[in-house]
């Protein structure tokens, strides 16, 4: 992660489209939950439940970078 840096993390390489403090806590706390249940997943072995998680943790923030890549297309 040290390499990559936060480059690799896609929020902070864009404009964010959640401008209002509550509109970005309840994004980071959707982010939080995602993560949170991929490791829950991983932890107690859920080979299954872990890859559910991570491909809707996946699809969940291919579509979060598109909106807002959307809203600043202009």
């Amino acid at each position: 992660m040290k390499h990559l840096g936060t480059k690799l993390i896609p929020r902070t390489r864009m404009n964010s489209a959640y401008t209002g403090q509550s509109d970005r806590n309840a994004y980071l706390a959707g982010i939080n939950t995602e993560h949170r249940q991929i490791y829950n997943a991983i932890a107690e072995g859920n080979v299954d439940a872990a890859r559910s998680a991570m491909y809707l943790h996946l699809n969940g923030s291919r579509m979060r970078l598109r909106r807002t890549q959307a809203l600043y297309s202009d």
